[in-house]
């Protein structure tokens, strides 16, 4: 075993503090393996490897799995769920995804993982990745969520769980009753009316007007509304979801897809006949000085018709919409986050930038100071064979404050920004 520096400067300290260091040293390679992101050898330790191509999702995860408090409520809900005896419920959790064991899935009975987390159901932290979904979805659905029309409730909570219920003063339930499932959603419950001839068109009424009485055209019709406060890209790969869903079941009662598309038109939920019942209480990033119906904008999406040049119409108004809240400085904007490798010094860069954030977040919890986290990696030890010093190894020594800082701010919630982005992209090496 080869004592390190610091190990043989703690001599002149005591035999308690020797033990403590020595231990340290001996445990490093130990400790090195059992991050959840090992380091790679070479000039490229923060390189992604090929099972390390990760998607928002994941990234999210590596974060979030670090944070305090989400780990002091995963041991609470075990706890509970141990005392109460609801393997039933979780398994039938784990039939939905594949790689996870007893406990490592506890299913959100209160609402509170949705809630404070964004994340579907308690996950066991130890686990360095995320289980892989048999189904179309997300573990951070709740936070991609779009508010669907409701007549059942008055007052809409953030990421709150809401049942269907039929249109108001509908005589009939003539309209998809989308169903909102744990990871995403569920194939509708009801059978469609079938009419004598499909429709070919979408309604030509107004989107201020109610919402159409003429079956053929009700069925196909689904009323939205999405957050504004934050980018769009999660709430309309959410929309995508439910698009393709409810059209597979209208395909199954022979209706037929058509490619007229509906011109897009979007209104605040205070002035749609769809939401304005509904008292928005909250936004995912809008200011509390405000209120919370200012974020929330609803259009409609026409699931036989083409909802791939449907949603792309819709996301650059709301996009708009985004741009003149941040201007009028009524939401907050997307945190700067280096998006691929570290920077670059004379001899290269080390590799990925937020897999040098999560190491690092990962060593000081575990190694509990920064001066051990450098020691651990070795940076300032190393040396090239002409005896030369890596730059930019020094660099990521000099600054290791800042990384865990930054690292810091994504565990405590900004993880949250990966979801509403949909950033990094899988397989975009960033």
């Amino acid at each position: 075993m080869t004592i390190s520096m610091s190990a043989k400067k703690a001599l002149s300290y005591g035999p308690v503090f020797l033990r403590t260091v020595t231990t340290i040293t001996m445990n490093i390679e130990s400790i090195r393996e059992s991050l959840s992101l090992p380091l790679l050898p070479g000039e490229g330790p923060f390189g992604l490897s090929e099972t390390e191509r990760l998607d928002p999702e994941d990234w999210a995860w590596l974060f979030l799995r670090m944070n305090g408090d989400y780990i002091d409520g995963f041991k609470r809900a075990l706890a509970a769920a141990n005392e109460e005896k609801v393997e039933v419920e979780v398994n039938i959790l784990q039939e939905l995804c594949q790689g996870a064991l007893d406990n490592d899935i506890i299913l959100d009975r209160d609402g509170t993982c949705r809630s404070r987390f964004g994340l579907a159901a308690w996950l066991n932290p130890d686990l360095k990745r995320l289980p892989k979904l048999y189904c179309e979805g997300s573990w951070f659905f709740p936070l991609i969520q779009p508010i669907l029309e409701n007549y059942e409730n008055t007052e809409r909570e953030e990421n709150e769980f809401i049942a269907q219920n039929r249109r108001l003063n509908s005589p009939i339930p003539q309209f998809l009753k989308i169903r909102e499932g744990v990871f995403g959603y569920l194939p509708p419950s009801n059978r469609p009316y079938f009419p004598p001839d499909p429709p070919s068109r979408p309604s030509e009424h107004s989107f201020y007007d109610s919402p159409a009485p003429n079956i053929n055209v009700a069925w196909e019709t689904a009323y939205v509304a999405v957050d504004c406060s934050v980018p769009l890209d999660g709430q309309m790969l959410a929309l995508k979801w439910l698009a393709e869903t409810n059209r597979k079941h209208l395909q199954g009662f022979r209706y037929k897809t058509h490619k007229n598309p509906i011109s897009p038109e979007i209104v605040n939920v205070r002035k749609s006949t769809a939401f304005s019942h509904l008292k928005f209480l909250r936004s995912a990033k809008g200011s509390y000085d405000v209120n919370a119906s200012e974020f929330w904008f609803s259009f409609r999406i026409d699931v036989l018709g083409p909802y791939g040049l449907q949603l792309d119409a819709h996301k650059k108004l709301l996009s708009l919409k985004h741009s003149e809240l941040l201007d009028q400085g009524l939401i907050r904007s997307t945190p700067p986050c280096r998006l691929g490798p570290l920077p670059t010094m004379r001899d290269g860069n080390g590799g990925n930038y937020l897999k040098a954030l999560v190491v690092a977040y990962e060593l000081h919890r575990l190694l509990n100071n920064t001066k051990n986290v450098v020691d651990s990696l070795g940076f300032e030890r190393f040396r090239y064979p002409n005896g030369s010093q890596s730059a930019w190894r020094l660099n990521f020594a000099d600054k290791i404050e800042n990384y865990i800082d930054k690292a810091s701010v994504f565990v405590k919630g900004d993880y949250r920004w990966f979801i509403h982005q949909q950033r990094p992209s899988e397989n975009s090496g960033a």
